[in-house]
């Protein structure tokens, strides 16, 4: 099973992610600091977690890699949800970039 945290929950992963300190982005998305979304196949006590940087883009799986049934529903939100909406955001910034001028009219 698969669960999305509400940002008022995240601090429940931050335990699974002290090894990755360096990535800030993940503690700023946890903190409310920075827009992500979180996954989690628990919501009481997550064993295995899922952040996506919004900004960014980035993807940080964590915890039991063998948890199965976490694994084929966190597949199955990619397909479904996270793709799409990446797409989408990459199609439109592409069309901007093809539709923005410079200041004498030339295409970046």
């Amino acid at each position: 099973m698969i669960y999305e945290l509400g940002t008022p929950t995240h601090e429940k992963v931050r335990g699974l992610f002290a090894g990755l300190n360096y990535h800030l982005v993940i503690f700023s998305i946890i903190e409310g600091n920075s827009p992500g979304q979180i996954w989690v196949d628990r919501l009481d006590q997550p064993q295995t977690a899922f952040v996506w940087d919004k900004v960014e883009g980035g993807f940080y799986l964590v915890g039991n890699e063998n948890n199965d049934e976490f694994n084929a529903a966190l597949n199955h939100c990619i397909r479904q949800n996270i793709y799409p909406a990446t797409w989408n955001t990459y199609t439109m910034m592409r069309r901007c970039k093809v539709c923005a001028k410079t200041k004498d009219g030339q295409n970046y």
